[in-house]
């Protein structure tokens, strides 16, 4: 993007576009991590009747599920915020959706 792009996209966009740092150093990636780690401990916890090799497997596929699938609806609320056509202040390259 030009500069002037970028400065156009700070002010109608309502502040700098965000990379991927800001998206790693967030609050809701630790609240995230946070509850994965809970999710992981339950499910260990309910599963130990079933053996540790059964809790321990289905704790960390249970927490790589849960960690995956909060990525997942994180990254596509970021996208429709990324999109140009769902911009609040439109500017001469937003795209118009008239279903």
């Amino acid at each position: 993007m030009p500069p002037d792009e970028v400065g156009i996209a700070q002010n109608h966009t309502m502040g700098p576009a965000r990379s991927f740092s800001h998206v790693a150093a967030s609050p809701g990636l630790f609240i995230i991590a946070v509850n994965t780690i809970v999710a992981e401990g339950v499910s260990a916890f309910v599963l130990w009747p079933l053996g540790s090799w059964v809790a321990a497997l289905g704790g960390i596929l249970l927490g790589i599920a849960h960690f995956a699938f909060w990525v997942y609806l994180g990254w596509r609320n970021w996208q429709l915020n990324v999109d140009l056509a769902w911009t609040r202040f439109p500017t001469g390259r937003t795209v118009w959706h008239v279903s």
